[in-house]
This record gives structure tokens, sequence and C-alpha cells, in this order.
């Protein structure tokens, strides 16, 4: 290892030349050279740092100017732009200075490794340094790689222990070799660097089921799937460096199981997902990303249909202003199942974000259209959890169901959940005491209310605006049964500010279908607050009737104006809560509707306690009945038949917003072809559908 025909003796007393491990350092365009030898043990003086000044003709040991007094570890010593470093097993890294006669003046550096065995500096890049040792208390060696000069340590999961030597390639200071005990010597070519390195392109079926760390962008091409896999072996870890991003384009796909993701160094960009194939996320961890999962597909592509499923997965998200745990643009297919989205205490981060424009597609094979179902999740704190913004002309279709909203601390000014124009089932789902403004927000919307607990501390459990209608309450059909596509609600409010609130409150143009609900309604403070407060159109001198459900007052605290003046309110009150179990005691059946990819819909039918169906004078219930019992069925045109019917034949109906949005959903449905021609051919006939019946209103009010 010597220059020459044999190594000359070293000055000084070191007892033998024998090392495990020898280091040289060269310092470029010289003659000067340093020598770091491990001890020999039981040896004394033996070991230690030598200088030569000739090639190595000659050397001088420099052992008196040792950092923290001995420095015969084990250990790794490296030059690199006017600098020593030095890495002891027992006692850290070592940055030298060196002085114009070649002795050196040690700093420990403010890295945080307690020991380190060996470590590299890129040539021409010191701020990219990676060391094998331990930090802290760290009971066993990883190695740990730095782009910022050691200011922040991210380990490469991959390799831990084992490393023999370390060389951080002098072309491409991306990649590192890393000589192991026992796996040989590995390239690892994702390191991050100050130039940007290129991509890593996956242009074939791939497949990762180990620890890794890229610090570089990730794009899954046209017609290749990248599988991250840590199904077989437990978790792996798949971290990404900051910044960085995994783009599946247009025709590719990202399948993931058992895989935590996330960036030690900061926030990375997470995964965006771009007129995809299906794709899927089970049991996978989602750490240290603004925005973990991006679904964008772009405005009536045809990928819009393909499911994307996220399952069993849970989403931390850092603490940055707009942060979101999942966006989904122009989404027809998705399914978002028993998630834990755990969010900081900052009002403009959220969970889940969707945006339409193009409502919901047709059905899909088998006549049932695609779901678009967000179930059984949970959600913490943050800002609103849940917001879906479609602004196409016609409802977009959800099952919304089963999920949990918690939110303990922050301000009120933020809402659970958001809609702005869907239809579809909001069923049992649980709000806790929550700080929200608002539990529940529906704007245009048209949901089956089911089932659910709306517990709020602030100022509205459900407040519904621009055309909204919720149904809380069952259909009866003709002959008695009831139908519980709403219904069996518990809404309970904490209001202590003596400010106006309400559980429920709506504005004019708003449905409200309450009677025969079954609904619990408390108010733990009764001044100024409502049960239920809303202004509606005026359509004769029928009572407002919200007949069987339970009030916790001994009059229901309900306020509903019509033409500025107090309507009539028939009650008819109920005991006591009736609780959900009850249901099982007169249950005759159930109606169960496919909602495609694995989602069903379950609705109760329970029998008529002593009695059967509407009296004379109901039609327009009988009809909407009718109608929603045969789109669960599939029965389109049937559907489509009895609201053309209501809606020409019930002027006065409150039942008439609903069945227009409800006409409009099964003509959506009706379009399983899903071709232009059949399409305009479908939409012609209900426009022209419309417009006649708005010139017989026309003509009736004049």
């Amino acid at each position: 290892m010597y220059e020459g025909d044999a190594p000359p003796p070293p000055d000084g007393s070191i007892g033998s030349l024998y090392d495990a491990q020898t280091n040289f350092a060269v310092v470029p365009g010289t003659t000067r050279v340093y020598l770091y030898l491990e001890s020999v043990p039981g040896v004394n003086g033996s070991g230690g740092l030598f200088l030569s000044n000739d090639n190595g003709q000659n050397w001088t040991s420099l052992n008196g100017s040792t950092p923290g007094g001995s420095y015969k570890n084990e250990g790794c010593l490296k030059y690199r732009a006017g600098f020593l470093y030095l890495a002891m097993k027992n006692n850290g890294v070592y940055q030298g200075t060196i002085q114009s006669n070649g002795n050196v003046s040690w700093t420990f550096t403010l890295w945080g490794f307690s020991g380190a065995t060996q470590i590299d500096v890129a040539e021409g890049n010191p701020n990219k340094i990676v060391v094998s040792g331990k930090i802290g208390n760290e009971y066993l060696q990883r190695t740990y790689y730095s782009i910022n000069g050691g200011t922040t340590w991210t380990p490469l999961f991959y390799f831990t222990i084992g490393i023999r030597s370390i060389k951080i390639d002098p072309q491409q200071n991306s990649k590192v070799w890393l000589a192991t005990s026992g796996q040989g010597v590995v390239t690892f070519d994702r390191l991050g660097t100050a130039d940007n390195p290129e991509p890593w392109i996956v242009s074939e079926n791939t497949t990762v089921n180990y620890h890794v760390y890229h610090d570089r962008d990730i794009i899954v091409q046209n017609g290749a799937t990248l599988t991250i896999d840590g199904s077989a072996g437990g978790t792996i870890f798949f971290e990404m460096g900051p910044n960085r991003t995994i783009t599946v384009e247009e025709g590719g796909r990202i399948v993931c199981e058992n895989v935590t993701f996330g960036g030690p160094l900061g926030n990375w960009y997470g995964i965006q997902l771009s007129n995809t194939l299906a794709c899927s996320f089970t049991n996978c961890t989602f750490n240290n990303a603004a925005t973990p999962i991006v679904i964008d597909n772009h405005c009536n592509s045809a990928y819009s249909v393909y499911q994307k499923a996220i399952t069993n997965c849970i989403f931390t998200l850092p603490n940055l202003n707009g942060a979101t745990c999942v966006s989904a643009y122009e989404v027809a297919n998705l399914n978002i199942h028993s998630n834990t989205f755990s969010l900081p205490d900052n009002e403009s981060v959220n969970g889940i974000y969707i945006e339409n424009t193009v409502g919901s597609p047709g059905a899909g094979p088998g006549g049932a259209p695609p779901a678009l179902a967000i179930q059984y999740n949970s959600f913490s704190n943050g800002g609103t959890q849940i917001s879906i913004n479609c602004l196409s002309a016609g409802l977009t279709n959800f099952q919304i169901n089963g999920n949990t909203f918690n939110k303990t601390n922050g301000s009120t000014t933020t809402v659970g959940m958001i809609a702005n124009t869907i239809a579809g089932n909001f069923k049992q789902n649980i709000f806790t005491y929550n700080t929200f403004d608002k539990n529940l927000e529906l704007l245009n919307c048209n949901l089956k209310v089911y089932g659910n607990k709306l517990k709020g501390d602030a100022n509205v459990n459900m407040d519904m605006n621009v055309n909204s209608t919720a149904q809380l309450a069952p259909v009866i059909t003709p002959d008695g049964s009831y139908v519980w596509y709403g219904g069996g609600n518990q809404l309970e409010m904490a209001n202590p500010n003596f400010t106006t609130a309400g559980n429920v409150t709506f504005t004019e143009g708003c449905t409200l279908l309450g009677d025969r609900g079954r609904n619990c309604f408390t108010l733990q403070y009764t001044q100024e607050n409502f049960h239920i407060a809303g202004t509606v159109q005026c359509t004769g001198f029928e009572p407002y009737y919200v007949r069987n459900n339970y009030w916790n007052t001994s009059v229901p605290l309900v306020s509903i104006l019509c033409g500025g003046s107090p309507m009539t309110i028939d009650y008819s009150p109920t005991n006591y809560c009736p609780l959900e179990e009850e249901f099982d005691n007169i249950t005759t059946g159930y109606q169960v509707t496919d909602l495609g990819n694995g989602v069903y819909d379950t609705v109760i039918i329970t029998s008529t306690p002593g009695g059967s169906g509407y009296a004379s004078g109901n039609e327009d219930k009988v009809l909407y009945a009718n109608a929603l019992t045969k789109k669960s069925a599939r029965n389109y045109a049937g559907a489509i038949t009895d609201l053309k019917n209501l809606l020409s034949t019930q002027d006065s109906s409150k039942l008439l917003l609903p069945a227009l949005d409800e006409l409009f959903i099964n003509y959506k449905f009706s379009d399983s072809i899903r071709n232009q021609n059949t399409t305009n051919m479908l939409f012609g006939e209900l426009k022209s559908f419309i417009e006649a019946r708005m010139q017989q209103h026309s003509s009736k009010q004049a």
C-alpha cells in the first residue's frame, strides 16, 4: 500500500504496522499524503494519524493533535476541497483544517453522530456527504446522507449495517458505491444532487419489494405498471427526497400495498395520477407530503371511469397551508374506504377534495353506474375534512357512509363536510361534539340522509342552501311499507353562545323532507336556538309536517316561514329518541342496490303500524316513492315515467325539486352506451319535456 519497494518506518513509536483498515488522503497537486491507521488491540501507542510530505517516503506522527484525545478507533479518512474528514467508531465525525505546515486543527462536526466508521464527501460538491454511523443513542449503525453540508440527514433504509467502504461517484454525485460485508458492492443511484438528476423512468412493468430511498422524480409511462409491494415480508419504506414526485402518466398504472411513504428530509410532493388506468393503494402510510395523492383526469377523459381505490391507509400531513390528503379532479370511479386522516391543527389543511365538471357517468356494465364512494373513514382536526365541488349542470352521484368526523381544537370557522351539486346517499356518518361552524353544508344537492349522528358545539349541524333537498324520512309505498332512504338521524346541538343557531337550517328554494322520519332533535341550550329553521315557497295552506320525530322540548322549536309568516307545524312527537336497533322488530325486508365495483347500498323496509299507504290526495308522494324504488331496481325507464307524471300533474307539490333532480339522475343512469349520439338523444328528450312543463306552468300562471 506504500509507494516504493518497502514501507519505511514512520517517525514515532507505533509498535506495529498491521491494521484491519488503512486510509490514505492525498492532497491533489501536492506531495502531501495523510495516513490513518486503526490501532492494534493490546499494543500501546499503535495506530493513529500520520503525515508524509514526499508522497509517502517519510512519515510523521500527528497524534499530538488528536481530536477528542485519541483517534485510533476503527474509522475512515477523506480529503475534499481543503479539508480532512475523519469518521471514528466511538467519537463521531470531525472536520480538519490543514495548516501550512501540514498539521491539522480539528473541529467536531455538529451533525449529531456519536460514532461513525465510514464517510465520503462528493468531489466538487462538499455539501453532499454520506456517513455510516450512529446518531445520538442509536444502538445500530445506519447509513445516512446529506445534501446540505450536514444540516439535515436522511437514512438510506435499505442498507443499515455492514458498510465497509463508501465512494460517491465523482462523475455523477447522485450515485454512491457501498462496499458491504456479505452483500458485495452495491450501487445506489437515487441520492440528491444540486444539479437535479434525471428522473427514474418506469417504461415496463416493475416491482419494488424492498426499502428504498429516491431523491429524484419517478415517472411511470403509458403501458407500464409500478408495483410497490411490502406484503411478503411486512411493510417496506419507500422514501422520497424533498420536492420529489411520483407521476403516473396517461395509460400508466401504480399498485401499492403495505408501503410507508415519506420524505425524512422534508416535504415531498406525493403521487400524481394523470389519466391513468386503475390504480390502488392498500394498507399504506403517507408521511410528510403536502399532497400525498392527486388524481387528475382531463375533462371528458375516457380514463375517468378507471377505478382509483384507496383502502386502509393512514395519512399524516405536515403543517402546511393548503395541504390536502387526497385531491381528485374529474373522477367517475373512486372508492376511498376505511382510511385514517390525521390532520394538524391548521384550518387550511384538508382531508379529501373532489372537483368534477362533467357529472356522473352513465350506467356501467350490468346497469350499475361506477361508484363515487367515501366510506368508513376517520378524520381528525384540520380544516374542512371532506370538500366536494361538482360544477356540472347535473348532479354527481355519491355514496358517503360510515365516516367519523372529529375536530376538538381550533377555531369554529370551518365546515366538517361541504358538498356542491351532488346526489346520492349520506348514511350512518358520525360527527362527534365538534368545533366546526357547520358539521354539514349542502349547496344544490339532493341527498338521502339516513342513520347519521350529528353532534356539534358551534352553530349548525346541517345547513342547506341553493335549492338543496335533504330527505330525512322514508317513502311510503301504496301498500303501506316504509322504505327508509332517509330518517333515523340524531341531531344534537350544543351552542352556549346564545346566538341564533339550529340543528337544521335552510334557505328558500330548499326542501327538507322530515315527515315520519323517526329523527331525534336535541338542543342543549334553547335560547336563540332552533331544532329546524328555514324558509319555504308558499304552495297553499297545508301545514308543515314533521310528524313522528323526537324533540327534547315539550314543543319543537321549529321556525318555518312562508312569505315572511310562520307556518303551522304538525309535529305529532314521539316520546323518546328511537334507537336504530328497534327497526329490527318491524323490518319486513331489505332493498339492496349494487352501486358497482363492490359497493352496495342497503335500505331497510318496515311495516306501517296500524295503517296502509298514503290516503287520497297524496299522489305526488306515491309517484315519488315508486320512482325511487324503480331506480334502485335499475328500472330507470319506469322511474322516469313516474317522475314525469309527478312533474306534469302535481304543480303544487313540495316534491317538485327533488323529483326534477331524480329525473336528471335517471336519464344519466339510462345512458349505458355512452356514445355522443345516444347522449344527445336522451337529453334532447329531457330538454323537450322540461320546456313543455315550463310552458304548461306559464299558461296556468296566465
